[in-house]
């Protein structure tokens, strides 16, 4: 008699079905149990009349007494009870036959999460996030502690690892770890609130919630959810101090944060705390600020303006007098800003994109480029090779750092926009501004050149930004494009499409 298969042994004790898939079926990898592996081919079952016969002998039961078990050493808290009672021999030779036992072999469950997280690297920049190349030694040292950072970055990678590879039920998996993650995090910070520790601010706090931002960007369980998690890993930097951010991983931690602080407060409308002179500088007292972090500097700044610009449109019409005062505020702290972020330009630009002013003076002449956008055709067209792609960047990295200056040009051009008092000088500044937006298509196409990794993540903030603040419909339809593209086929769904800011609320321009 025989049969085509058999689930694993572990499937069997559960008695669930088992897909019977090698060389771990997927029941036991999504629920962390460790698997051997089902049995393939056909199985034969002896049925013959010896076995049936032997099958049927009565069973003499020996006592106790006469054959007296042998406790084998196990690292339960009853092992030296059970040792006690087997003589000094007996248990040398059992410890001399352990010792001949094979290695323990690697866990499968850690296996796979090396593969998730191994995974969730290759979808990173480290030169812009260096935190995740500790990603590794973060949750192994987390591991036998069970904290909130370990939960964070199993839920992240496998969420991330799950939309990529389009399995639904690892999504689900990862959620639950999300939802371990935010019970054990709200644990500690009761903890913490009781014991008045300052392990509120250890940089294990902060990398869970940095791990939550992660999760809620590939799985959007609410729209504000990235906006939440941030928002209590700048409170946490606070009440760390500046001092405590000059080195390690709580550098490693400010660095990347701070650039979502400037995500933060332009979705809020309110300036960050980490936008101080003292925020700025003492961090990088011990481990100098690279021409990136100085870019964030000068970012940091331009939410001081919104609530100026709100305030002037406030008054309008009800206080004509204080409208016109906070106008010339405005005009003056916004050309201020774009002053600085000329001069870093200048002084920046041949390092980090050579071939910046060549690439505009081409985009003045046809104002998408490599997007190409018709009348009847809004969707933009795949870009070019970077082979092939007229002044390419020099690399991905590079390409995120100019959408950051031009997203910064097309902020503070806007605003500038809104505080003119003529229409030409609005026109201009709204021309300037579409150049500026151009350039960060082309820093787009040339990111989807190189594959479904490396600037993703960080390049969705600049493109929604376009989709709110360009002064023209086809540009922002051809950002619009762009985002629902990466979001389906980069595992960013959650992030590109309903995370907010959304890209349809133009509230913010």
């Amino acid at each position: 008699m025989g049969r085509h298969s058999k689930g694993c042994q572990t499937c069997i004790k559960r008695r669930v079905k088992c897909d019977e898939e090698t060389p771990v079926c997927y029941q036991c990898v999504s629920s962390g149990f460790e698997c051997a592996g089902p049995v393939k081919g056909t199985i034969f079952v002896d049925m013959s009349e010896g076995v049936r016969r032997k099958s049927t002998r009565p069973v003499t039961k020996h006592s106790n007494k006469d054959h007296p078990k042998t406790a084998l050493h196990n690292p339960s808290p009853n092992s030296e009870v059970s040792s006690s009672t087997s003589g000094p021999a007996k248990r040398m030779h059992v410890l001399s036959q352990g010792s001949k036992l094979p290695p323990l072999q690697p866990s499968r469950r850690d296996i796979f999460q090396d593969l998730y997280i191994a995974n969730f690297i290759s979808a990173q920049d480290v030169t812009i996030n260096p935190w995740v190349a500790e990603l590794p030694n973060l949750i192994s040292t987390s591991a036998s502690t069970r904290s909130s950072e370990f939960y964070g970055i199993r839920a992240a990678t496998l969420a991330l690892y799950a939309k990529l590879s389009h399995y639904t039920d690892l999504e689900i998996e990862a959620a639950k770890w999300y939802s371990k993650g935010l019970i054990a995090q709200r644990r500690e910070l009761q903890l913490a609130a009781r014991t008045h520790k300052a392990s509120l601010c250890h940089h294990k706090a902060i990398g869970a919630a940095v791990m939550f931002v992660h999760f809620e960007s590939v799985i959007c369980t609410v729209p504000i959810g990235w906006m939440q998690h941030y928002a209590a890993a700048i409170k946490m930097f606070e009440l760390a101090g500046p001092e405590n951010c000059q080195t390690g991983l709580m550098h490693m931690f400010f660095r990347s944060v701070r650039v979502a602080a400037f995500t933060l407060s332009l979705t809020a409308d309110e300036p960050s705390v980490l936008a101080s002179e003292e925020w700025c500088t003492v961090p990088f007292s011990q481990s100098p600020s690279t021409p990136f972090d100085d870019l964030i500097s000068i970012l940091l700044q331009l939410p001081s303006c919104l609530p100026i610009r709100n305030e002037m449109r406030k008054n309008r019409s009800s206080n004509p007098t204080k409208a016109e005062a906070l106008r010339r505020q405005l005009d003056i702290t916004a050309k201020h800003i774009l002053n600085r972020l000329d001069d870093f330009w200048s002084a920046n630009k041949e390092n980090i994109d050579p071939s910046y002013d060549i690439r505009m003076q081409t985009i003045s002449l046809s104002p998408s480029p490599p997007y190409h956008q018709t009348e009847l055709d809004c969707q933009p067209k795949q870009p070019q090779s970077s082979a092939t792609q007229p002044f390419a960047f020099q690399s991905s990295s590079n390409a995120y750092f100019t959408s950051m200056y031009d997203i910064g040009k097309v902020i503070v051009l806007r605003v500038l926009a809104a505080c003119s008092t003529t229409t030409t000088q609005s026109n201009e500044y709204a021309h300037a501004a579409l150049r500026h937006g151009a350039s960060m298509l082309a820093a787009a196409a040339y990111c989807e050149t190189q594959g479904k990794g490396n600037v993703s993540f960080s390049m969705v903030f600049p493109l929604k930004t376009l989709c709110l603040l360009s002064p023209e419909e086809g540009q922002r339809v051809l950002a619009r494009s762009v985002l629902l593209r990466w979001g389906e086929e980069r595992g960013l769904v959650g992030m590109c499409k309903v995370a907010a800011p959304s890209y349809l609320d133009r509230s913010h321009g």
